[in-house]
């Protein structure tokens, strides 16, 4: 079962972000080892229910979920985790996925749902990099560390086919 560990505003990129719980990865040097174990913290719909206020608001522009790692989650849980918060979140709100696969692991179905995803395996033996993302529109271009240079930002456009 997809469970929630916990989530917390980030005023530097102005994102809610949402911690999932579970990874296989066991990346050596992880940011968030409390993380990997699944099943801690509360059932995504419980958390959902109790958050559903927060995610309605607009005071942030993005949603990041982070982990653990959502792709680790059976697929069909995390379809739902997203398609749910997506019919809660205002239209204009960005919503990231950060997972430590490649982003061509992340089934179509899911990737639909979001609209900037961060692929790549943390890898403690290679340099961290800087990356640019959003527009004039929302204040940018704004920066992002990355924790080592193989990982990417991949922007999605609603409507594009990903193959």
């Amino acid at each position: 079962m997809l469970t929630i560990i916990g989530s917390q505003f980030n005023p530097t990129h102005n994102a809610f972000e949402i911690y999932v719980s579970g990874c296989k990865r066991r990346c050596p040097g992880c940011h968030n080892p409390e993380a990997q174990a699944f099943g801690k913290g509360k059932s995504a719909r419980l958390w959902m229910n109790e958050n559903r206020f927060k995610l309605k608001t607009g005071t942030f522009s993005r949603i990041w979920i982070l982990g653990g790692d959502l792709m680790d989650q059976p697929h069909h849980e995390a379809y739902e985790f997203v398609r749910d918060l997506r019919r809660i979140m205002p239209k204009s709100m960005e919503l990231w996925l950060w997972t430590g696969h490649g982003f061509d692991d992340v089934p179509l179905r899911i990737l639909g749902e979001f609209d900037v995803v961060k692929a790549g395996a943390y890898r403690e033996d290679l340099p961290g990099h800087t990356v640019a993302y959003g527009d004039e529109e929302d204040g940018g271009p704004h920066m992002l560390a990355l924790a080592s240079n193989n990982q990417q930002l991949h922007f999605i456009r609603k409507g594009e086919k990903h193959a």
